[in-house]
């Protein structure tokens, strides 16, 4: 199992125990030395489905179409959702990748 899952099956674990023991959060971290943020941090998150913890698909490569420009003209993206952007020809790749990457 990879650590990822021994951590979440681990503190899956502790937090049981806490529900079973019948103590306040406070007293239950004190008795076993836990910090108090984390371990409320683990109940939260365990309240969730696990699915919901990791992103609901991976991410994928899409096919880009690059066709030479003509001189003088700009940059158009075009969504396979339907949305199109025309950026000047002034814009460097620089300023093209600053932009993508405030695109969610």
């Amino acid at each position: 199992m990879g650590r990822e899952g021994e951590t979440w099956a681990g503190r899956a674990a502790q937090v049981a125990q806490w529900r079973e023991s019948g103590l306040k959060a406070e007293a239950y971290c004190a008795q076993q030395g836990l910090a108090l943020p984390s371990f409320l941090y683990w109940v939260k998150r365990l309240r969730r489905p696990r699915e919901e913890a990791q992103p609901v698909a991976p991410l994928q490569l899409v096919p880009v179409t690059v066709r030479v420009p003509e001189a003088g003209a700009g940059l158009t993206l075009r969504s396979p959702a339907g949305w199109q952007l025309s950026l000047p020809a002034s814009w460097s790749a620089t300023d093209v990748l600053a932009l993508l990457r405030q695109l969610p």
